[in-house]
């Protein structure tokens, strides 16, 4: 997965591509991707995307499917961060999935809750090839997030056909990701810190899914060098550029797997990461992620049942090279190195308090599609334990 930008033009070509959308933000990484598959030989329309883009919009996916089968495109090739490679995926699965009907529902019909309830199936996206700009998980995970079209409080997944309830994530993967160390070691060093702390809550997500199931222990034999990696790029964010895109990479990975495991358990932190997102606008997703894996691990450690706790063991002994370290005590590491690496925390609204935010989140959350698509513990059902958590992360370090 790690290769050189320059050869996107011979993957593509290997593919037998001829025509393709780039779905792009302005970055000098779409330049060079754009004159590789230019100089060989193969046809290139560009679809850009707002710089700045906070989140991935459905109308923007919609635009995005359009134009690709407009353009008779082959395959969509995505550059950029997080948002714009879920734009990407989101493009080329409603494409395909387009191409399957006379009629297109558009894709808030596919999204999880949506009345509608379309799921897309799996392998009829469009040959899709993502070139991250950062360390982010999107680049491998098979989930794709878009805003919600309706309420715009929450990010929701695109519903795939496949095991468990809904299937959410499973099959959406990019075919081919090109994670080139030169394009994403230019992001900032708060940016690769909050990057391998949302990679060690994807971590620790996948080890709660797993809870009690065979998945368990394959997980870990994946992710353990991630850990190893995660670990190195939030201590030293500045020389660790490279560990920061291995961990993203290999945490897409793992998420993926948990969610194609059909008896696996609700992913905690990216459930209630989705719904806090929009209302921290003001901070990107991964440090979202970073500021609630704390005081999930917390309630983890008070709540969770002793197969959960164990798993979560595993990787505090990991991260923290403890093999007595608990919870609170990874919980604690994890906050002293975001404030060492000054990975931003989420801000209140003017007016607004700890207590009432809080609460508008837990029961946003409560109310969420994502809190029931696969089943979570009992303590995650009580609105007190998740305007806890949302409080907590709310607090200065």
């Amino acid at each position: 997965m790690t290769q050189c930008i320059h050869k996107i033009g011979s993957i593509a070509l290997a593919r037998r591509v001829q025509q393709c959308l780039l779905v792009t933000a302005p970055h000098r990484a779409s330049t060079l991707v754009e004159a590789s598959l230019k100089s060989a030989g193969i046809t290139v329309d560009t679809f850009s995307v707002a710089k700045g883009l906070r989140w991935p919009l459905p109308q923007i996916a919609d635009q995005i499917s359009h134009a690709a089968n407009t353009a008779s495109a082959q395959c969509i090739i995505g550059v950029g961060s997080g948002a714009v490679l879920d734009l990407a995926k989101a493009g080329a699965a409603l494409a395909g999935a387009a191409s399957q009907r006379a009629t297109h529902e558009g894709s808030a019909a596919h999204l999880l809750g949506s009345p509608e309830g379309f799921a897309i199936t799996p392998g009829t996206s469009l040959l899709t090839l993502l070139v991250p700009t950062t360390a982010c998980v999107a680049a491998t995970s098979g989930r794709v997030l878009l805003q919600d079209a309706v309420q715009h409080h929450s990010l929701l997944p695109l519903v795939v056909a496949g095991p468990g309830p809904l299937g959410v994530g499973v099959g959406l993967q990019a075919s081919e990701v090109l994670a080139d160390i030169c394009v994403t070691s230019q992001q900032s060093r708060t940016s690769t810190a909050a990057a391998a702390v949302h990679a060690m809550s994807t971590f620790v997500d996948g080890m709660i899914s797993a809870a009690g199931t065979i998945k368990a222990k394959m997980l870990w034999q994946d992710m353990a060098s991630g850990l190893t990696s995660a670990r190195a790029a939030l201590l030293q964010p500045d020389e660790a550029r490279a560990d920061a895109m291995y961990a993203a990479l290999a945490a897409g990975s793992a998420s993926s797997d948990a969610d194609a495991n059909a008896r696996g358990c609700l992913c905690i932190i990216h459930a209630l990461s989705c719904v806090a997102a929009t209302a921290w606008g003001s901070i990107s997703f991964p440090a979202v992620s970073a500021a609630l894996l704390p005081p999930v691990l917390r309630a983890l450690s008070s709540l969770a049942c002793d197969q959960t706790t164990q798993n979560i063991q595993q990787v505090a002994a990991a991260v923290l090279r403890e093999d007595t370290a608990s919870l609170e005590d990874f919980a604690a590491w994890v906050e002293r190195s975001c404030h060492a690496a000054d990975v931003p925390r989420p801000v209140l609204a003017a007016g607004e308090t700890k207590e009432r935010a809080a609460a508008v989140l837990a029961l946003r959350a409560m109310e969420s599609p994502l809190l029931y698509h696969r089943p979570g513990p009992e303590w995650v059902y009580d609105a007190a334990n998740l305007a806890e958590i949302y409080r907590a992360a709310l607090s200065p370090y």
